[in-house]
């Protein structure tokens, strides 16, 4: 029984490394990392528990099945999130009076990226993602030919 629990990290650095949680920057983590962190968390723990119900582990009752995964998503999860507000200096935040609010103009990845960089910032606060698509401009063009025809 000793060796099955000692053995649970055999089976979960691989399927960590593998879901690229050895990489990720915890100062950046978002909801990305954190979504990551469930899938790989879930596969371990299916596989921890399938292997345990294989070879029929005497003495393990199911529910720790269930335990295991909530602690190691608490575990995992809460710790990087945990060193994310330590890092990002939460206290410098709410220190800081003034910001110079910010709006980002062409909002694809990169400005999502942009947007989660500068909220770590204590110079710069990012209040709003301009994005102007083809669509919006062809409707602009029509009011406007529109509102010339009229005058």
């Amino acid at each position: 029984m000793v060796w099955f629990v000692l053995g649970a990290p055999i089976i979960a650095i691989p399927i960590f490394i593998r879901f690229g949680l050895y990489r990720s920057i915890i100062r950046y983590i978002g909801f990305k990392e954190l979504w990551d962190i469930f899938q790989a968390t879930t596969l371990y723990a299916l596989l921890w528990s399938v292997f345990g119900l294989l070879i029929a582990v005497e003495g393990i009752p199911r529910s720790v099945i269930l335990i295991n995964w909530l602690l190691a998503i608490v575990a995992i999860g809460g710790s990087r999130m945990i060193a994310r507000w330590l890092l990002s200096g939460a206290d410098n935040r709410k220190k800081s009076i003034k910001n110079t609010n910010v709006i980002i103009y062409g909002a694809g990845e990169a400005g999502r990226q942009l947007a989660i960089a500068l909220k770590q910032s204590t110079d710069y606060k990012p209040v709003a993602l301009l994005i102007i698509t083809l669509n919006f401009l062809v409707n602009l063009f029509m009011e406007l030919m529109l509102l010339q025809e009229m005058i």
